[in-house]
C-alpha cells in the first residue's frame, strides 16, 4: 500500500511490545494479535544490550507473529518494536 493511501484511511490498530533474549540462531517468534499484513508496518523502536556483538533483526513473519534473529552470542539484548495496522 503507497503510504500516502495509508495515512488518508488511518490507524486501525497499534500493537507494541519489547523482546528480551539471550539466544541465537533460529528465529523467535513474537506472537501478535491478527493484522492484514499488506496494511501494516514493522517499527524497531530500539536496542539495548549488555554485549556489543549484537544484531537483531525483526519481519512480520505472518497475520499473528513477528519473527526475530540476532547474530552474537553473549549478553541479553532487549528489541522494542511496534507494528502499525491502517484501514
Amino acid at each position: 500500500m503507497p503510504i500516502g493511501q495509508a495515512y488518508r484511511n488511518g490507524i486501525k490498530s497499534i500493537q507494541r511490545g519489547f523482546l528480551d533474549t539471550n539466544m541465537t540462531g533460529s528465529p523467535l517468534t513474537i506472537t501478535i494479535a491478527e493484522v492484514n499484513v499488506d496494511k501494516s508496518v514493522l517499527i524497531f523502536t530500539g536496542a539495548g544490550a549488555s554485549a556489543v556483538d549484537t544484531l537483531v533483526g525483526l519481519k512480520i513473519n505472518s497475520p499473528t507473529s513477528l519473527h526475530a534473529v540476532r547474530s552474537g552470542n553473549s549478553g541479553t539484548v532487549r528489541v522494542g518494536w511496534q507494528v502499525v495496522e491502517y484501514y
